[in-house]
């Protein structure tokens, strides 16, 4: 069976993932990483992604008013990576638009370099203060400072002032799944106490 990859950007922040979302026709140049670039790492690094796409159209140019993008290319804009192999659809990454770059090359080829990060970016820059944890396994820790963390929601299902078609709870409003973001497997370690300070101070990051 024939290996499809499909790789999405979600410009209207609406989780449908189609139509000019899909822009895989006009990959040129795609690489991405998932944490571990080397061997032997101890700490993973943030997953990121990029994307060298044909703009000879100036689809991805924001200053191109005609553009069917105009307004939209900007960052955490939601990003999948994905591969079907005539059975299953498998995602082999996921995360944000960081920044959009046109190259500048009126009479040459017409590239634009879009760069992706992951999760990593909301969890480095938030300041956690969870409760004493006791005779808790490991993911579940885990779990209790991820809820800390604000994610970006999709547009669609946020809530925002003064919009009746926005703000009616379960109906167009809907409360943060954090299992969107992280699907923790069971720990095999047991904390019989387990505490995070997890604040900035002086401008790094300190954790008791």
């Amino acid at each position: 069976m024939a290996t499809t990859w499909t790789i999405a950007i979600d410009w209207d922040r609406d989780e449908e993932f189609s139509g000019d979302d899909i822009v895989t026709e006009r990959a040129v140049w795609v690489n991405w990483f998932l944490g571990f670039r080397e061997p032997y790492k101890d700490i993973a690094q943030n997953a990121v992604l990029g994307l060298v796409l044909d703009n000879r159209d100036r689809r991805f140019s924001p200053e191109n008013s005609s553009s069917p993008l105009t307004g939209k290319l900007v960052p955490l804009r939601p990003v999948k990576l994905e591969l079907n192999d005539g059975t299953t659809t498998r995602t082999h990454w996921s995360g944000w638009v960081e920044s959009v770059h046109p190259a500048v090359n009126k009479y040459g080829e017409r590239l634009v370099k879009i760069l992706c990060t992951g999760a990593l970016q909301f969890l480095s820059s938030t300041q956690t203060k969870i409760e004493l944890q006791e005779n808790q396994r490991s993911d579940q820790i885990i779990d209790a400072l991820v809820q800390e963390v604000i994610f970006p929601p999709a547009l669609s299902d946020s809530w925002v002032l003064g919009d009746p078609d926005r703000s009616k709870l379960g109906e167009t409003t809907q409360l943060a799944d954090l299992t969107t973001y992280s699907d923790f497997e069971e720990g095999v370690l047991t904390l019989s106490m387990a505490g995070d300070n997890w604040v900035r101070q002086c401008g790094y990051s300190a954790r008791n």
